[in-house]
């Protein structure tokens, strides 16, 4: 049984992200600020980075409740870990992805499960990805991939916090038949990958992959 949802009530001023589910946009974010909230219970907001189609002014559109979350908390992190679930601020908004590899010193490659790309951003361009659950932020302990290729099955993250936490990567059936530990590589994490994986941008790297240097 979930937990009864929190009511969250925004006032005047407050920072808020909406979430967007229109085709081609889903699993992002943009910044907001509330303007009002009506007597009927929707809100009106304002966005930081998107503009009218006259781009005269910021958009102001308004929304239900459940389109609106508090901005997240930022957490400040010196280096992004392998399969860490991240956000990347690309085209006016936050995108949720997953740190597939490292370019250099200052880039991370994040892979994105909606369009299967892999996209290399600055390290000021990504943060920790929370989910806003039952009114309160957690990170993320399921992630979910699922890619157009019949071949290539739907994968699920299970991600255990704590010294003694790791990976757990299963099959969209729910068995671990076609899956292998690999390595073990520090910090009670561990990496279970497909025995045969299908080609493609994420999985090379994982194929490839046998331990994440800091």
């Amino acid at each position: 049984m979930r937990p009864p949802r929190k009511r969250v009530d925004f006032v005047r001023g407050d920072k808020v992200e909406v979430c967007s589910n229109e085709e081609g946009f889903l699993g992002s974010f943009y910044q907001a600020t509330v303007v009002s909230r009506l007597d009927n219970g929707l809100y009106v907001v304002r966005y930081d980075t998107l503009l009218e189609d006259d781009e005269s002014q910021p958009l102001t559109e308004t929304l239900f409740p459940k389109e609106l979350r508090p901005a997240p908390p930022r957490l400040r992190s010196a280096d992004f870990s392998l399969y860490q679930c991240v956000d990347a601020f690309d085209n006016d908004g936050w995108w949720v992805g997953q740190i597939t590899g490292k370019k250099d010193d200052s880039h991370y490659y994040v892979y994105f499960a909606t369009t299967n790309e892999e996209i290399a951003y600055p390290k000021s361009a990504i943060r920790v990805h929370h989910e806003w659950l039952h009114g309160e932020w957690e990170l993320p302990l399921l992630y979910y991939v699922e890619l157009d290729d019949e071949n290539y099955p739907s994968i699920m993250r299970l991600e255990i916090p704590g010294a003694e936490g790791g990976f757990l990567e299963m099959n969209s059936q729910g068995t671990e038949t076609y899956f292998d530990l690999l390595c073990s590589c520090g910090n009670g994490f561990y990496l279970i990958l497909l025995n045969e994986a299908p080609e493609g941008p994420m999985m090379e790297k994982k194929k490839g992959m046998r331990k994440w240097k800091q």
